[in-house]
């Protein structure tokens, strides 16, 4: 993720931290509500893909697909609420790490 520029850098990790939030939003309704058909995962899915874009997140499409089958398939004793919300904050807080890191640590100085 690290990026010549800092725009660019941040760019991403906020299309990144919205996918994870769209995903973790629509896996989180579809488990609520039609939890263990394969369908509903279909549709979930789709969701999670068309939604990021419309949204000009450019990278959050992923994001959002692999948190909504996080919540759908991983079994979990927990509520999807709480899977849901630790998803977010693990991918919320990783980002945040990497993108302090390559500001600090790997900055590319010639791009100042």
């Amino acid at each position: 993720m690290v990026q010549s520029k800092a725009a660019e850098t941040w760019a991403v990790a906020r299309d990144r931290i919205a996918g994870t939030a769209i995903g973790a939003l629509v896996g989180l309704a579809a488990a609520g509500i039609w939890n263990g058909h394969w369908w509903v995962y279909g549709l979930a899915i789709l969701a999670c893909m068309i939604l990021p874009p419309v949204l000009q997140l450019k990278s959050g499409g992923g994001f959002a697909g692999v948190a909504a089958s996080i919540i759908l398939l991983v079994p979990n004793n927990l509520p999807h609420w709480k899977v849901a919300e630790g998803r977010f904050i693990e991918v919320g807080l990783g980002v945040l790490v990497s993108v302090a890191v390559s500001q600090t640590i790997w900055r590319d100085s010639s791009a100042q």
